[in-house]
This record gives C-alpha cells, structure tokens and sequence, in this order.
C-alpha cells in the first residue's frame, strides 16, 4: 500500500503522480519533504510525551509530599494522643495504688478509713459523730485483739487489730504492721460487721472523692 507524501491519499505502486493532489510521486524533494513532515511530527509527540511524563512526576512528587505531610501530623498528633494518653493511666494507676506505692502510716491508714466510712455510711449518726470529732477535735482510737460491739463479739485476726473509734463503731486490719495492703471490716454496734474491703479500694474511693483533704487533716489530729 502506497500513499502520497503530499495529502496522504492513497495511490498505486508505479502510479508517478498523485490522482488528488498532482503531486510529482518520483520527486526526491516532495519525498524530502515527507519526510521532513514525519521527523517532525514524531518530534512533537515525542515532545508532548515527554510533557506528558514530567507533568505526570510532578503530580506524583506533589502528591507524595502532601501525603507525607498529612501522615506525619497524624502521627505526631496521635503520639500526642498516646502521650496525652499514657500520663492519664499512668495517674489513674497511682490513685489505686495510693497504699501500695507508700510506706503509709497506721495513722493515715485510720484518716482513710474514717473518711470512707463516712461516705459509705453516710446516714449513720454514729460514724458521722466520729468523722466529726475527728477533724475537729481530734480522736484518740484504742486497738485490741478483741472486743464487744454491743451484742457483736469482734476478735481479730492473729496478724491484725481491732480499732475502737466509740462504743458503737469501729473497724478490723487483717495486718496491723502493713495497713496499706490490709482489708479492713467496719464494726457497728446495731449492724454487725460490713463486707470485707481492700485498703487499696478504700483510699482510691477517698482520693477520688471531696474527702481527700479531710483524710490528710485528720490525720494529724488521730490518738493511735
């Protein structure tokens, strides 16, 4: 198949003009010209494919800094996160291990646990009388391996104590010499003894509560 290098229509293979156009088909400068025309329109594409790839590289090279940039601040912000996060467990953590984490006294220990019963009986007259005189006046507490709450016989174990706050109203440490990992039992006189609880619980509820400041005042005025 032949066609002519002027208009582009088809001719025969030994026809020597162009039917069309009447260009001279043996002619070395139309032929010249033919393919001056075809280097140069293969430069073109070759030009605007190379156009074509710089601005496909530039689009990608922009495109993977903005994807950097947004994967680095949402790293950074979920560091801060995690770091904002980490400090909140971190203190969480120290609040119920309040005991654990210190060599806490048996006089803090007693502030604590006068201060929680004071929430936890609440509509108590009796402990709420205690709680009173406590950081008011101060409260001298006497401890014995054991002793009557009215009808109630209360004896400690071997490596504890019975606290007496009042006739009424008292408590029992399963450890006397480690209160901050004792249980502690609360005694009254018309009740009986309450469920067993860990001191470390206890002294979360108090830290986590408006008696915290109370706890750390009446442990200055405490007899023990």
């Amino acid at each position: 198949m032949k066609y002519c290098p002027k208009c582009g229509t088809k001719v025969g293979q030994n026809d020597k003009y162009c039917d069309h156009c009447g260009a001279n088909l043996k002619n070395s400068s139309i032929r010249k010209l033919a393919s001056n025309n075809h280097e140069t329109n293969k430069n073109r594409k070759t030009r605007r494919n190379c156009l074509i790839i710089a601005a496909g590289t530039i689009l990608l090279a922009a495109g993977g800094v903005v994807f950097f940039t947004l994967q680095t601040q949402s790293s950074n912000q979920a560091s801060s996160s995690a770091l904002i996060s980490n400090k909140n467990r971190a203190k969480t953590t120290e609040n119920v291990r309040y005991a654990h984490h210190r060599n806490i006294s048996s006089k803090e220990a007693a502030a604590f646990t006068i201060a929680y019963a004071h929430i936890k009986f609440s509509d108590d007259p009796a402990w709420n009388n205690v709680f009173n005189n406590a950081e008011n006046e101060g409260l001298t507490i006497a401890s014995y391996p054991q002793y009557d709450f009215g009808n109630y016989e209360v004896k400690a174990p071997s490596a504890g104590t019975v606290y007496v706050l009042s006739p009424a109203v008292g408590y029992v440490v399963s450890d006397k010499t480690n209160p901050g990992n004792a249980r502690i039992t609360f005694i009254n006189s018309r009740k009986g003894a309450s469920q067993a609880i860990e001191f470390q619980d206890l002294a979360k509820k108090v830290v986590h509560s408006a008696y915290k400041r109370d706890a750390q005042k009446i442990s200055k005025k405490i007899n023990l």
